[in-house]
C-alpha cells in the first residue's frame, strides 16, 4: 500500500475533484500541480493501476468492478478525471520533487497546457498530446524553442507540425534568438514572445502565414521583425521596449490594426514614414520614444499618418494613441494601454493580466475635446479660404496658394525666404500650413461628437493650466488655434533672432533628402548653410523641418555616380538622371543624425554643388583647426571626473590591457598604509556604480589576497573592499584586464557592525575574520606580514570611526601556540625553554609549471610541509607526537583550521640548498637518505625576498650546529621546470 503522505495527497485531491470537477472537465477552469505533487500520483498509479508498456499513448480503460480498498477506487476516480482534463497547468518549485522525470502521461484530453519553471529535460509524455493543443504556455523554462517545438522536451522525438495549436506564450524566458523549430507552428494565430533576450528575428517568422497578433515586446530588437507571408493576416504587433531606431519593413503590413513602439528610440517624426502605407491602422502608441516629447508631436504625427487614417480618426474608438475620443474611465479593466490589448492566455502574471489603476487625479474645469477643420479661416492667410470642403474648393484654394508662392518667387527671386518677415509684417505673408492635418471637415461652430454641453469656449480653454504630455497624448482633438498661433509667433522670434546672429553664407538650395540605405527620396526642401547651423527648410510655410551643428560636421563630399561605376540604381530610389548627390558626415552619437544625403534639383545642380562644398570644406577646416588648438592648449590630456585623474588618449592604455595598469593597486612590494587607500579611477567608478548598496557609501581601503572561505574548496583570489559600511569580498574571475565589471564578480558583502572577531595568523601571515558571532568566517593569506599588519591597521581605523551606534567592541587578536593548538604534536619541547621554538611560513610547492599553497614548518630537528584547510572543517587523522610523548594522551582538536603533514624531512638529510638569479623568490631544497640513499627534493616559492633570507637563517644556524661545517647553497642562473 501507500504511505501516510501519499494516501493524503489522493485523498485531498480527490475530494477536491469530487466538488470542482464539473469546471476542470468542462475547461472553464484549470488545474494546477506542482511538479512534485505530479510525481508523487505518477509513482501511485503505476504501483496500483499500471504498470504500462512505453507504447500506451492512448485513452486507458481501468475494470468497471469494485475494488476491494478504498483507496484503489480513489485513484480510479482521479486516473480517469485526468485523464478527461482539458486544461493542466504545471509549477515547478526548485528544491522540492523527486530527481527524475516529470511525465504527462495521466493527461490524455489537453487542450491548454502551461508550463512554469519546469526543466523540459525532465518532461515526459508530450510527444502524445503536442498535435492535440490548442493553447501552449512555457514560461522560465527554455533557452531555445526547438528544446520545446522540435524535441517535445525530454522525449527527444522528432515532432511533426502541431497541426491544433492556435496560441503560443513563450514570455519570460531566456531566448536570445528565434530557431526553423517554428515552422512547425503553421496554424498558429497568436504568438508572445516578451520579456526574452532575442536581438534579432531574422526570417523564421516567415512560415506563421495565419498570425494575426505578435507581442514581442520588452527584447532586445533593433529591427523590424519580418512577417510572411507580407503580413497579410496580421492586426496586432506590439514592440514595446526594445531598440528600434526606425520602422522599416512596416509598410508591409498592410492590415495592421494596432501598433505598439512605446519605449524604443525613435527620435525624429520621419521615422514614421512606413506608417503612411498602412490605411487600416486605428490604434498606434508611441510614448516613451524621443520623438514623443516634440512640443508638435502630435502634428508631427499626423503628417505620416495615411489620408483613409487621418478621416476615420474621429469615429474610431481611440485615435491611433492619440487618445480615446471620450473621456477615459476613472478605473480601467485591464492593462490594455500599457500592454497594448495582449490577450490573457493563462491565469499567471502576464502582461495581459488584470490591473487595478489609481483613479485619474480631478481637474477643476471640464475639458472640451474639440476638432479643428482645414476650412477654417487662418489670420495668416492673405485672404480668407473658402468654406467648401469639396475637392474642386480644396483644389482652387491650393492652386492659389502656389500661384502666390511663385510671384514671391519671382519678386525677390532666390533669396526670397530672407524677405518672409518682411512679407509678413506687411500683411502679405506666405500661406502657413496647418500644424497638424485635420481629422475631421466639421466646421467649428457645429456641435460634434465630442463637444460636451456646457464647456466654456476656446479662448476662456485656452487660459486653463498647460496640459501635461500625458493629457496632450490623450486628447484626439488638435491643439487651440490660439496655441498655434503662439507657437508660430515664438519660432518666427527665434528665427528673427538666429538671422541676426547668424549670416548667410551661400544662397538657398533646392534638395530632396534621401532617407534609409535605399536612398529613398523624402520632402523636398531649401537646404540654407549659415555661420553655425546647416537648416532644411519647408517649401511652402518656410518652417524648420531639421537644425545640424556646423560644428559637428566632419566632412562634405560629393558621392560618386553609381551610373559611371556600374552599381544598379536601387529600386524605390527614383534618382534623377546625372543630378548630382552631395553627403554630409557629422559626429552625432545618434546614427540617424551621422550620415545625411542630399539630391541637389536647383538648375544648375552641379554649379550649386560645389558652391555647397567650398563652404561646407571652409567650414570643416577651420572646425579641425580649432579643435587641434584647443587640444595643444590643454595639452590633449583628459581627466576623470570621479577622481580626477589626468591621461591622455595616446598614453598606452595599460589599464585596459595588462595588469601593469592596476598597479600600485595590485603590487607585489610591501605597500604604505596609505598605497591601500589609493586606487584607480576606474575600479573606484565601478566599486560606486556596481558594488556599493548606499548612496553615500565611501570607499576606504582595499587588497588583493588570496582568500580562504568555510565551505570552498580551495583559496581562491579576491579584491577586499572596505567602505564606511561594508567589507566586500570580489572574486577575480578572469585575467586582469579591461573593464572591471569584466573580471571582478561581487561575492559577499559583510556589514561592519556585524563583524565578531579578528584574528592575526601566525608569523603575521594571515588574517582571519569571523561575521554573525562566528556562523560565518574566511581567511585572508596575504603571506607576508607587512602586507597582512597594514591591511589589519586600516580595518581597526575604520571600525574606530564608525559611528556609535554602528560601532562594535572588537579588537584584534594573534593566534597562540597552546596544547590545544593544531601544530603542538609536530613541535619539539625543550623543559629549559617555556614556549616551544619553531619556524613557519606560508609558501609555495613547485610541481613543474604549477604551484600548491603549503605551509613550512621548521622545528630544530624536522622539516614539515603542511596542507592546512579553512577554519571549521573536519579535521584530519590525528597527527604524529613529535618525539618520544606518543604515550601521552593526544589534546582535542579546536576549532582551528584541519592540518595534515605532505611530507616531513630531518633536519640532518637537508644537504643543500639551490638559489635562482632569474627567479630571487624560488629556491630548491635537496635532501639525501644515507640509510636508503635515495635523493628528493623540495622546489619551493616564497612572497617576497625578506622571507628567503629569514628561512635560510632559520635553517643554516641549526644545521651548521649540527655538521660543524658551512651549509652548501649554490646559485643557477633560472629554476629547471623538468626536473
Amino acid at each position: 500500500m501507500t504511505t501516510a503522505p501519499r494516501d493524503s495527497l489522493v485523498w485531498k485531491l480527490a475530494g477536491l475533484l469530487r466538488e470542482s470537477g464539473d469546471v476542470v472537465l468542462s475547461g472553464c477552469s484549470t488545474l494546477s500541480l506542482p511538479t512534485a505533487t505530479l510525481q508523487q500520483l505518477n509513482h501511485v498509479f503505476e504501483l496500483h493501476l499500471g504498470p504500462w508498456g512505453p507504447g500506451q499513448t492512448g485513452f486507458v480503460a481501468l475494470p468497471s468492478h469494485p475494488a476491494d480498498s478504498p483507496i484503489i477506487l480513489q485513484l480510479q476516480f482521479l486516473f480517469d478525471v485526468l485523464q478527461k482534463t482539458v486544461s493542466l497547468k504545471l509549477v515547478h518549485v526548485p528544491g522540492s520533487g523527486l530527481p527524475g522525470p516529470i511525465n504527462i502521461f495521466p493527461f490524455k484530453s489537453l487542450r491548454h497546457l502551461e508550463l512554469r519553471g519546469v526543466p523540459l529535460h525532465c518532461l515526459r509524455g508530450l510527444r502524445s498530446i503536442y498535435s492535440q493543443l490548442e493553447t501552449l504556455i512555457c514560461s522560465r523554462s527554455i533557452q531555445a524553442l526547438e528544446e520545446l517545438l522540435s524535441a517535445c522536451g525530454g522525449d527527444l522525438c522528432s515532432a511533426l507540425p502541431w497541426l491544433a495549436l492556435l496560441s503560443a506564450d513563450f514570455s519570460y524566458n531566456a531566448l536570445t534568438a528565434l530557431d526553423r523549430s517554428l515552422h512547425l507552428l503553421s496554424a498558429l494565430r497568436f504568438l508572445n514572445l516578451s520579456h526574452n533576450q532575442v536581438q534579432d528575428c531574422a526570417g523564421f517568422l516567415l512560415d506563421l502565414s495565419e498570425l494575426c497578433h505578435l507581442d514581442i515586446s520588452y527584447n532586445c530588437l533593433r529591427l523590424v521583425p519580418r512577417v510572411g507571408p507580407s503580413g497579410a493576416a496580421l492586426g496586432v504587433l506590439i514592440l514595446r521596449g526594445n531598440e528600434l531606431c526606425n520602422l522599416h519593413g512596416l509598410e508591409q503590413l498592410r492590415n495592421l490594426r494596432h501598433l505598439d513602439v512605446a519605449y524604443n528610440l525613435l527620435e525624429v517624426h520621419r521615422e514614421l514614414s512606413p506608417l503612411w502605407q498602412l490605411a487600416e491602422l486605428r490604434q498606434l502608441y508611441l510614448e516613451g520614444n524621443p520623438l514623443w516629447f516634440h512640443p508638435a508631436h502630435r502634428a508631427a504625427t499626423a503628417q505620416y499618418l495615411s489620408p483613409r487614417v487621418r478621416d476615420a480618426a474621429p469615429s474610431t474608438p481611440a485615435c491611433l494613441g492619440l487618445g480615446p475620443v471620450a473621456p477615459p474611465q476613472p478605473w480601467p479593466v485591464g492593462n490594455t494601454t500599457e500592454t497594448s490589448g495582449g490577450p490573457d492566455l493563462s491565469d499567471s502574471l502576464s502582461s495581459g493580466g488584470i490591473v487595478a489603476q489609481p483613479p485619474l487625479p480631478k481637474v477643476k474645469s471640464r475639458v472640451r475635446v474639440r476638432r479643428a477643420s482645414i476650412s477654417e479661416p487662418s489670420d495668416t492667410d492673405p485672404e480668407p479660404r473658402t468654406l467648401d470642403p469639396s475637392p474642386a474648393g480644396l483644389f482652387l484654394q491650393q492652386q492659389r496658394e502656389l500661384e502666390l508662392m511663385n510671384s514671391f518667387r519671382e519678386r525677390f527671386g532666390c533669396d526670397w525666404l530672407q524677405y518672409r518677415n518682411h512679407l509678413e509684417t506687411s500683411g502679405s505673408s506666405l500661406p502657413a500650413a496647418a500644424e497638424m492635418p485635420a481629422l475631421c471637415t466639421s466646421p467649428r461652430d457645429s456641435p460634434g461628437p465630442g463637444t460636451v454641453p456646457g464647456t466654456p469656449p476656446p479662448e476662456e480653454e485656452a487660459r486653463s493650466p498647460k496640459e501635461s504630455p500625458q493629457n496632450m497624448s490623450e486628447d484626439v482633438g488638435l491643439q487651440p488655434q490660439q496655441e498655434g498661433e503662439k507657437e508660430q509667433e515664438l519660432e518666427e522670434e527665434g528665427e528673427q533672432e538666429q538671422k541676426e546672429v547668424e549670416a548667410e553664407l551661400c544662397r538657398p538650395m533646392l534638395v530632396c533628402p534621401l532617407e534609409g540605405p535605399e536612398g529613398v527620396r523624402g520632402r523636398e526642401c531649401f537646404l540654407r548653410v549659415t555661420s553655425a547651423h546647416l537648416f532644411e527648410v519647408e517649401l511652402q510655410a518656410a518652417r524648420t523641418l531639421e537644425r545640424l551643428e556646423l560644428q559637428s560636421l566632419e566632412a562634405a563630399e560629393l558621392e560618386p555616380d553609381p551610373q559611371t561605376q556600374g552599381d544598379p540604381v536601387p529600386e524605390g530610389s527614383r534618382l534623377l538622371p546625372g543630378a548630382p548627390i552631395l553627403v554630409l558626415r557629422f559626429s552625432y552619437i545618434c546614427q540617424d543624425r551621422q550620415l545625411r544625403r542630399y539630391v541637389v534639383l536647383e538648375p544648375d545642380a552641379h554649379a550649386a554643388v560645389q558652391e555647397l562644398l567650398a563652404v561646407l570644406t571652409r567650414v570643416t577646416a577651420t572646425a579641425r583647426s580649432q579643435l587641434g588648438e584647443a587640444r595643444d592648449l590643454h595639452g590633449g590630456r583628459f581627466q576623470c571626473l570621479r577622481c580626477g585623474h589626468e591621461f591622455k588618449p595616446e598614453e598606452p592604455r595599460l589599464g585596459l590591457d595588462s595588469e601593469e595598469g592596476w598597479r600600485p593597486l595590485f603590487q607585489k612590494t610591501a605597500p604604505e598604509r596609505h598605497g591601500l587607500r589609493s586606487v584607480d579611477h576606474r575600479l573606484r567608478l565601478f566599486l560606486d556604480v556596481e558594488v556599493f548598496r548606499d548612496a553615500h557609501e565611501e570607499f576606504q581601503c582595499c587588497v588583493k589576497v588570496p582568500v580562504l572561505m568555510t565551505g570552498h574548496s580551495g583559496e581562491f583570489l579576491c579584491l577586499v573592499v572596505v567602505s564606511d559600511h561594508r567589507l566586500y569580498l570580489l572574486k577575480v574571475t578572469g585575467e586582469i584586464c579591461g573593464p572591471p565589471a569584466s573580471w571582478l564578480q561581487p561575492t559577499l558583502a559583510i556589514p561592519l557592525q556585524d563583524l565578531s572577531g579578528i584574528e592575526l595568523g601566525l608569523a603575521g601571515q594571515s588574517l582571519q575574520l569571523e561575521w554573525a558571532a562566528g556562523t560565518g568566517s574566511c581567511v585572508l593569506l596575504p603571506r607576508d606580514a607587512k602586507h597582512c599588519r597594514a591591511f589589519l591597521e586600516e580595518l581597526i581605523d575604520v571600525l574606530k570611526s564608525l559611528p556609535p551606534a554602528w560601532r562594535n567592541c572588537i579588537s584584534a587578536t594573534e593566534e597562540e601556540v597552546t596544547p590545544q593548538h593544531r601544530l603542538w604534536p609536530l613541535l619539539e619541547k625543550d623543559s629549559s625553554l617555556e614556549a616551544p621554538q619553531f619556524f613557519y611560513l606560508r609558501v609555495f610547492l613547485v610541481e613543474g609549471s604549477s604551484t600548491c599553497p603549503v605551509s613550512l614548518l621548521l622545528t630544530l630537528s624536522t622539516l614539515y610541509l603542511l596542507e592546512e584547510g579553512p577554519a571549521g572543517s573536519q579535521a584530519e587523522p590525528p597527527l604524529p607526537a613529535a618525539s618520544g610523548e606518543a604515550s601521552e594522551k593526544a589534546p582535542p582538536s579546536g576549532p582551528g583550521p584541519a592540518v595534515c603533514v605532505r611530507e616531513q624531512q630531518p633536519l640532518s638529510s637537508l644537504s643543500s640548498v639551490l638559489l635562482y638569479r632569474t627567479a630571487p623568490e624560488d629556491l630548491r631544497l635537496a635532501f639525501y637518505d644515507e640509510v636508503s640513499r635515495l635523493e628528493s627534493f623540495w622546489a619551493l616559492r616564497v612572497v617576497c625576498q625578506e622571507q628567503l633570507t629569514a628561512l635560510l637563517a632559520r635553517i643554516r644556524e641549526p644545521w651548521e650546529e649540527l655538521f660543524s661545517i658551512r651549509l652548501r647553497t649554490a646559485t643557477q642562473e633560472a629554476p629547471d621546470l623538468d626536473r
